[in-house]
């Protein structure tokens, strides 16, 4: 059994991932959904993590896992894999790993969201961690090959790591299209 744990972005809606996941059982995969809880503002960002590392840990118990981070949680499938490296794949699912180093108004409209905070804690733990190379051949980088209004292609990229572009327009149609249209090339490295 190989699970691929999926987490949604900000919004933590189950509505708008699951139904892009629901074709990977075809594949041999068993998908899951967690919800990282970036709606509970007031619940420590630590309480989040224990809970995700709570699952992770008795999914590995049963067979390989993976974990599919998408937009604001392609940051928080990295540092699972880095904290818990037996993980057989990490995917950064449009999602930012590292901060802008210039201004960009689609980081600064990411910035005045109300849930930024949280999202900032988490990025902030993120950015504190160092990835080991060996731990790059692990983690999958996907981004739109065209546009994205939200995080760019320079932002999303890892060195060293599968660095995938899905040829479209815009995030969310990105997102969607990785783990549907695209999702053959991600599949295929996950599997052992």
């Amino acid at each position: 059994m190989h699970t691929v744990i999926f987490l949604p972005g900000l919004k933590d809606r189950r509505d708008r991932i699951e139904p892009c996941f629901s074709h990977w059982k075809r594949h041999g995969f068993t998908p899951l959904l967690h919800l990282f809880g970036w709606k509970k503002l007031n619940e420590p960002i630590e309480k989040k993590y224990i809970r995700l590392y709570q699952v992770i840990d008795a999914k590995l118990k049963k067979g390989n896992v993976s974990i599919c981070g998408n937009s604001a949680s392609g940051h928080v499938a990295v540092s699972a894999l880095i904290e818990r490296p037996q993980l057989s794949m990490a995917v950064n699912n449009c999602g930012a790993l590292r901060q802008p180093t210039a201004f960009d108004l689609r980081i600064l409209l990411f910035y005045i969201r109300r849930d930024r905070k949280i999202a900032q804690a988490s990025f902030d733990r993120f950015l504190q961690m160092k990835i080991p190379e060996e731990l790059k051949k692990k983690i999958i980088t996907v981004h739109a090959r065209y546009f994205d209004q939200m995080t760019p292609s320079n932002l999303t990229t890892l060195p060293g790591a599968y660095n995938i572009s899905v040829p479209c327009f815009e995030h969310v149609s990105a997102m969607k299209s990785a783990l549907t249209t695209y999702s053959g090339e991600i599949m295929k490295m996950m599997k052992p």
